[in-house]
């Protein structure tokens, strides 16, 4: 879905906040949180408010325009790289990063609309720390 067809006949300023709660997103590569949003947005648009956040972050969602991403009972991250492309977890650290795309050739018993592949293991950085 288009930005534009979003925002179309909303208020402005909610409109405003939106696009950028998307911009930051799409300037991150660190998959965060919804308290992070909350915080860095907070540092972007002074006063706005913690329901505001998770509504757009949940609007963006819907909409197609930012990856939710859960991990077993962690908190969701949010991904506005929504290009194919997996994800590693690391078990030490929890850092979440992106990976190539990963094919999976299987029998499935209709049509695949979407996949979430998820690998967890030890970051590099944790490997090379201990």
């Amino acid at each position: 879905m288009q930005i534009k067809s979003l925002t179309k006949n909303k208020r402005s300023r909610d409109s405003e906040r939106l696009l950028v709660l998307l911009e930051m997103l799409q300037n991150r590569h660190d998959h965060p949180d919804a308290q992070t949003c909350l915080h860095d947005m907070q540092k972007l648009v002074p006063g706005i408010g913690q329901s505001t956040v998770y509504r757009h972050l949940d609007k963006l969602v819907q909409n197609g325009l930012v990856n939710e991403i859960r991990i077993d009972d962690g908190p969701a991250k949010f991904d506005a790289d929504v290009d194919v492309h997996a994800h590693f977890v690391c078990t030490k650290c929890d850092n979440l990063l992106d990976i190539s795309p990963i094919n999976v050739v299987a029998d499935f018993p209709g049509t695949v609309e979407s996949a979430t592949y998820i690998a967890k293991g030890t970051c590099n950085n944790c490997l090379t720390n201990n």
